[in-house]
C-alpha cells in the first residue's frame, strides 16, 4: 500500500459515514501517508479504531496525528506499535492526551520512547480521564521515567492497564510503581515483565494488583466517579457511539 494507498484511503474517508474500523498495518507507510491520515481524522466522524501499526511513521507522522486527536472525538482505539517513534513523538501525544477525551486504549509498544517521553505522558495521565489501556512495553524507560508514571498512577483513577513490559526498569522504579498501586484502586493490570527488576518486586506489584481486581465494584466507582469530575471541570464530558466493521 504505501504513502499512496494511505493518501487514497483518506480521501475515501473523508466523506465515509459508515466504516468504522481501518486497519492498514505492516504496509510501510511514512510519516507522508501517516499526516494525509491525520488530515482526515480531523473531518472524519465515524472512525473507532486506527491500527497503524508495524509501519515507518516516526515523530513527525505522530506529531500530525496527535493534532488530529485535539480535534477528533469519535476514534476509540489506536495502534502504533512497532514503528519509529521516539520522545518527540510520544511528547506531542501526551500534549494531545490532555485535551482528548475520545480515546481509550492507545499503544506505543515496541518503538524508541525512553525517559522524556515518559515523562510527557505521565504529566498527561494527570489530566486526561478517558483512557483506560496504555501500551508501552518494549521500549527504553528506566527507573526515572517509571518514577513518572508511578507519580501519577497515584492520580489517575480511570487507567485500567498499563503494560511497561520490556523495558529497562530496575527495583528503584517498580518501587516506585509500588507504592504507587497502595494509592490506586483503579489499575487492574499493571505489566512488568522482562525488566531488570527483582522477582520479589515484580510480586508485590503482582500482589497489589490483584488485589484491586478482587475490589471490582470499588474500582469501577472511582473510574466514574474521576470521569465526572474532570468533566465538569472541563465543562463538558465524553463522546457516545459503537463500531462494526471497515477495512481490513
Amino acid at each position: 500500500m504505501g504513502d499512496f494507498g494511505a493518501g487514497v484511503m483518506a480521501k475515501a474517508l473523508m466523506s465515509n459515514e459508515s466504516i468504522t474500523v481501518l486497519r492498514v498495518q505492516g504496509n510501510k507507510i511514512t510519516d507522508v501517508g501517516a499526516s494525509e491520515l491525520a488530515g482526515m481524522m480531523k473531518s472524519n466522524t465515524t472512525l473507532k479504531v486506527c491500527d497503524l501499526g508495524d509501519n515507518e511513521i516516526s515523530n513527525t507522522g505522530l506529531g500530525a496525528l496527535a493534532e488530529a486527536f485535539k480535534i477528533n472525538t469519535t476514534l476509540r482505539d489506536c495502534f502504533l506499535g512497532v514503528n519509529k517513534i521516539s520522545d518527540d513523538g510520544a511528547s506531542a501525544l501526551a500534549d494531545a492526551f490532555k485535551s482528548n477525551a475520545s480515546l481509550e486504549y492507545f499503544s506505543l509498544s515496541v518503538n524508541n520512547v525512553s525517559n522524556l517521553g515518559a515523562f510527557a505522558i505521565a504529566d498527561a495521565f494527570k489530566i486526561n480521564a478517558t483512557l483506560e489501556r496504555f501500551r508501552i512495553n518494549g521500549n527504553n524507560i528506566t527507573n526515572a521515567g517509571a518514577r513518572a508514571l508511578a507519580d501519577s498512577i497515584k492520580r489517575n483513577a480511570t487507567l485500567l492497564v498499563l503494560d511497561l513490559g520490556g523495558n529497562k526498569i530496575a527495583d528503584d522504579g517498580g518501587k516506585a510503581l509500588v507504592d504507587a498501586l497502595k494509592m490506586n484502586s483503579t489499575l487492574m493490570t499493571l505489566d512488568v515483565n522482562d525488566n531488570p527488576m527483582s522477582d520479589a518486586t515484580k510480586a508485590e506489584i503482582g500482589a497489589l494488583v490483584k488485589r484491586n481486581k478482587e475490589r471490582p465494584a470499588e474500582a469501577a466507582a472511582g473510574v466514574t466517579a474521576e470521569r465526572k469530575r474532570r468533566a465538569a471541570a472541563a465543562g463538558g464530558g465524553g463522546d457516545g457511539g459503537s463500531s462494526s466493521s471497515g477495512f481490513g
